[in-house]
């Protein structure tokens, strides 16, 4: 069965196994301020656009935040922590969605994602968390699976206005004129 790049999974926070330590790492929540809009880390694209989404309350609430998993001044691993905006229709002000998680090529397959999760689920899991992850990414559904996260739903993307840069997420049986209604 073939399935459409367009095609997403949902997940949302379960039971979360305990962080398990990482020597010689380091863990730092960050969000960006008016005096620093950019962390060292982290490339200007896309985060910079972030940051100033987050200052100008363009989010539904104040929760941005990206956790950094350093190795001395390396970066090894970064997962982002987004509030509801325009392109997500089904979350409510107070979710939060985990996206834009990566890690450095060198140091994959030691367990920083399954950290990093396990790491916002102590810290943010009295609230809705959302995962996305496309049909393909096997490597992502995995890793979502292992940190306890369960599946709510599939959906996709869709075009606003005719055009794709204005478009929004959907889980199927949900547009954005529905809302949060009949949120899994």
């Amino acid at each position: 069965m073939s399935t459409s790049p367009s095609t997403f999974r949902y997940y949302q926070a379960g039971e979360a196994p305990p962080p398990q330590p990482a020597d010689g790492f380091h863990l730092e929540f960050w969000r960006p301020t008016w005096r620093q809009l950019l962390h060292p880390a982290l490339p200007a694209l896309p985060f910079l656009a972030l940051s100033l989404f987050h200052l100008l309350h363009l989010f539904a609430n104040r929760d941005f935040t990206i956790l950094l998993i350093s190795q001395g001044t390396q970066l090894a691993h970064r997962a982002c922590l987004f509030p509801a905006h325009f392109r997500f229709p089904f979350m409510a002000a107070g979710d939060l969605q985990i996206a834009g998680l990566w890690t450095h090529p060198d140091l994959r397959g030691r367990g920083l994602g399954l950290l990093a999760l396990a790491e916002i689920l102590r810290r943010f899991g009295g609230r809705t968390l959302w995962y996305l992850v496309r049909e393909e990414n096997a490597a992502s559904i995995r890793l979502a699976e292992k940190a306890g996260l369960r599946l709510v739903g599939r959906g996709g993307r869709r075009k606003r206005l005719g055009l794709r840069a204005l478009g929004y997420f959907h889980l199927d049986g949900q547009g954005p004129e529905q809302g949060t209604e009949g949120r899994p």
